[in-house]
C-alpha cells in the first residue's frame, strides 16, 4: 500500500509483545468482546458489549500511546469509519429539524455505528481478529448440529430449547415451509450468516497447508452444513455456492472442476426441481414480501 494511503508513514513497530501482561490483557479483552457479540448479539444476557468495547479501546489506546503514538492509520479506513458515523448523525439532525417527536431511539441506535472504530484499533495493534471470529463461529456451527441431533433423538427437548433461544434472543428453532409444502427444520442463530468466515478460512487452510488437510476439509464441510441447517434462503444458497466458487476459483484445472460442478448442480436440480421452483417462486409469501419491500424502497 502506498504511503499516500496513510496519515503517517507505515510503522512496522510491533505494539504487542510476547510474555507482556498488558498485551495479554488486551488480546483477552478482544477475544471476550468478539465472543460476547457472537453469543449474546442482542446484549440481552450479560449486557457486556459496551463495557467490553470501551475496555478494548481503553487498553488498546494505552498500548498505542505508550509504545507508538505515531502508529500508521490508513486514510481510506479512517474515511470509512468517519462516514459510518456521519451518516447517522446527519439522520438524527434531519429528524430534529423536520420532526423532533418522541419517543426517539436514534441515539440508542447510534452506538452501533461506533463499532467501525474497532477496525482502526485492530489495524494499529495488528491483531488477527479473524482467528477469534472463526473459533467462535465454529463453536456456533457445532451448537447448531448438536441441537439438531439432540432434538432428532429426543423431540421432547424442543420446548426447552425453543424458550431458551427466544428468551436469550440468540437463536430460534422450528419448522419452516419454503414454498413446496414440505417442512424444513432449522436451528437459526442470529449470527449464522457470518458462517462464511470460517468456511473461507478453513478452505484456505485446506488449500495451502500440507498437513491436516483432512481435518480442515471436515471443518469446511461442518460449517457449510451448519450454515445450511440454520435455514433462510440466503444461508442455504451461500453454504453451497461459497465452497463451490472457492473450489473453482483456486483450482488449477478449472475446466474439470467446472464440468463436475455443472454435473452435480444438474443432478441436484433434476432431483429437487419441484423444491427449487418453490424455493424461488416470487409468489411465495416470504419472497413476495421481500420483493414488494425492495420495490417500495
Amino acid at each position: 500500500m502506498s504511503q499516500s494511503d496513510f496519515i503517517n508513514p507505515v510503522s512496522n513497530k510491533s505494539l504487542l509483545r510476547q510474555g507482556d501482561t498488558l498485551s495479554y490483557i488486551y488480546k483477552a479483552l478482544i477475544f471476550i468482546f468478539i465472543h460476547s457479540a457472537l453469543f449474546d448479539p442482542a446484549d440481552h444476557i450479560f449486557g457486556l458489549k459496551v463495557p467490553l468495547f470501551l475496555a478494548c479501546l481503553g487498553v488498546g489506546g494505552l498500548i498505542v500511546l505508550i509504545r507508538d503514538p505515531s502508529a500508521a492509520i490508513p486514510l481510506n479506513l479512517l474515511i470509512y469509519v468517519l462516514l459510518m458515523l456521519i451518516i447517522p448523525l446527519v439522520s438524527i439532525l434531519h429528524y430534529f429539524i423536520i420532526d423532533g417527536g418522541q419517543p426517539f431511539e436514534g441515539f440508542l441506535l447510534l452506538k452501533a455505528y461506533f463499532l467501525p472504530f474497532f477496525a482502526i484499533l485492530l489495524y494499529v495493534t495488528r491483531v488477527d481478529a479473524i482467528k477469534y471470529l472463526t473459533f467462535g463461529l465454529t463453536i456456533i456451527a457445532l451448537l447448531i448440529l448438536l441441537i439438531s441431533f439432540i432434538l432428532f433423538i429426543n423431540p421432547e427437548m424442543f420446548f426447552p430449547f425453543y424458550h431458551w433461544g427466544n428468551d436469550s434472543k440468540v437463536f430460534s428453532i422450528g419448522s419452516r415451509d419454503y414454498g413446496n409444502g414440505e417442512s424444513f427444520f432449522q436451528v437459526y442463530f442470529v449470527v449464522s450468516s457470518m458462517m462464511v468466515i470460517p468456511i473461507a478460512y478453513y478452505f484456505d487452510k485446506w488449500r495451502t497447508l500440507k498437513s491436516k488437510r483432512i481435518f480442515y476439509f471436515i471443518l469446511v464441510a461442518l460449517c457449510s452444513f451448519a450454515m445450511f441447517k440454520a435455514g433462510t434462503r440466503n444461508n442455504m444458497l451461500i453454504s453451497i455456492l461459497l465452497p463451490s466458487i472457492l473450489l473453482l476459483y483456486y483450482s488449477k484445472n478449472r475446466l474439470t472442476i467446472s464440468i463436475l460442478l455443472i454435473l452435480v448442480i444438474g443432478i441436484i436440480a433434476g432431483v429437487f426441481s419441484d423444491n427449487l421452483i418453490a424455493f424461488f417462486d416470487p409468489s411465495e409469501p416470504s419472497n413476495h414480501i421481500s420483493l414488494h419491500s425492495s420495490k417500495i424502497i
